[in-house]
């Protein structure tokens, strides 16, 4: 009796088994990536586990830049984009989630995630590749803002006009900006809070004009 007592007083809790390190997996999307004649009020995607966003104001960017801040919502496995009343006609959009998503028990982050769609018949594919670096140093500098403006732009108030397509640099300095048409730009980088100039940030520029037809790689320096 008082081994049988003994025994059933030893509970071991079982194992919890390998711990979960991947990311949330798409499932899928609507619309469909390179989607054309959008007209929807929302973006949805759909992922095989629930989620949570990950500093989203940071990392979240459509480009080109709506006039309103985009507004969403997250449900178990469903993230939903609010997109009525901010597009514009015939316009190619990318959205840039990476980093903005990650799960709920480990908080594994989705490091790459983006959607394109038009609004109209074409579907712009041009894109521009570069770097920001440290002037002196030449090190890579992540997590800049870089941007580009219509050329009837002036320079000087590039920082004051909201800009036409927005990225940010990652950890190796290197940034892309897809789904652009082979109109002329002004490009600029800035580091700080978002693309509005604030005492104490770093600002730099190309000295010409950049096509995204002419496929070189663009090095800004800061």
């Amino acid at each position: 009796i008082c081994f049988f007592l003994n025994s059933c007083a030893n509970i071991v809790m079982p194992t919890g088994g390998e711990k979960d390190t991947a990311p949330p997996k798409l499932s899928h999307t609507s619309p469909e990536n390179n989607t054309k004649n959008f007209n929807s009020k929302n973006a949805v995607f759909v992922f095989d586990e629930n989620i949570q966003t990950n500093s989203w104001a940071e990392n979240f960017n459509i480009s080109p830049a709506t006039k309103n801040p985009i507004k969403y919502k997250v449900q178990n496995k469903t993230l939903t984009i609010d997109l009525e009343n901010q597009l514009e006609e015939n316009t190619t959009y990318c959205l840039n989630l990476n980093n903005c998503i990650r799960d709920i028990n480990e908080g594994n982050i989705l490091e790459k995630l983006n959607l394109s769609f038009s609004s109209g018949e074409i579907l712009d594919s041009l894109k521009l590749t570069g770097k920001v670096l440290d002037a002196m140093s030449l090190e890579p500098i992540s997590n800049t803002k870089v941007f580009l403006q219509e050329t009837d732009v002036i320079d000087s108030l590039c920082f004051e006009k909201k800009p036409k397509y927005t990225t940010k640099t990652n950890k190796n300095g290197v940034f892309t900006m897809s789904n652009l048409n082979n109109n002329n730009y002004s490009i600029f980088c800035i580091t700080g809070i978002d693309f509005a100039y604030h005492d104490g940030d770093l600002i730099g520029f190309y000295e010409t004009k950049v096509n995204a037809l002419d496929s070189i790689e663009i090095i800004l320096l800061l």
